[in-house]
């Protein structure tokens, strides 16, 4: 399924771009991230999570669960033998994927600040950030909608000063 988004969006996300995936609550935004990360992953690419959406823990169990054929719900609680080994195995294929999370970072300043740290660190190729709305702009302002409009021209500004890409969940409300 990734192949075809990549040809449908005539070649995929290029560096220095922000895209933005919006929709309803509960409509599962933060999963397709999840696969998307995890797929890009799988080849090579290093990637970062910022999430104010979930742990990373949360993210790791959602990323365990379609390899293990194991209910991300079910892999909080106790397992028989061989669903551990399952487990285990997924585990260690997960770890070598170049995936990093954020599941601090909610200051739009900070965000900045982090994605400079590990593209020098680590090399980052793509960056998600779930969600637009979990973010804050330290400035002061009565309007919401104001400081969200900050917080995404301070990712985008990001995505061109770093070279990177940027792809930004968002919900309707």
């Amino acid at each position: 399924p990734w192949e075809g988004l990549h040809n449908l969006c005539r070649g995929g996300i290029q560096e220095s771009e922000l895209w933005g995936l919006a929709a309803l609550i509960k409509q599962g935004k933060s999963a397709w991230m999840k696969h998307w990360a995890q797929f890009l992953g799988s080849q090579g690419r290093r990637v970062l999570i910022f999430t104010r959406e979930m742990s990373e823990l949360k993210i790791l169990y959602r990323m365990l669960a379609p390899l293990t054929h194991i209910p991300a719900s079910q892999i909080r609680y106790g397992l028989d033998e061989s669903r551990v080994n399952r487990l285990l195995t997924a585990t260690k294929e997960i770890e070598s994927f170049p995936i990093f999370i954020d599941a601090r970072t909610s200051m739009v300043s900070d965000f900045r600040a982090r994605v400079r740290e590990q593209i020098r660190l680590e090399g980052i190729e793509v960056i998600f950030a779930d969600y637009l709305q979990l973010f804050h702009s330290g400035k002061k302002s009565d309007n919401r909608a104001t400081e969200v409009g900050h917080v995404w021209r301070t990712m985008k500004e990001t995505a061109q000063d770093f070279n990177t890409r940027i792809v930004a969940l968002a919900q309707f409300n």
